[in-house]
């Protein structure tokens, strides 16, 4: 088993590729959200399709059209109608 590195990498050439992911904790056809070694990065975006998934190596390689990355320290796990009456 590999240890997962404490840096990550983001390369968006064509596919996504993150590097760093202890886990993936949501992902569907607009976001992927995902655990690294040193906290949470969630991106948004169209048409997102992972590609490859290597937990052992904290790799994910997805392909899509980002439009935004968020880095933060935990994830938000409200709903987004909780959000909303904030």
């Amino acid at each position: 088993m590999e240890k997962i590195p404490l840096k990550h990498t983001l390369t968006i050439d064509g596919k996504i590729k993150l590097t760093g992911v202890v886990n993936v904790e949501e992902y569907n056809d607009k976001q992927l959200a995902a655990k690294l070694s040193q906290g949470m990065v969630i991106i948004d975006g169209n048409a997102f399709n992972v590609v490859s998934l290597d937990t052992a190596a904290g790799v994910v390689i997805f392909e899509g059209k980002p439009h935004s990355i968020r880095y933060t320290a935990t994830r938000d796990k409200r709903g987004w109608l909780k959000k909303l009456l904030k």
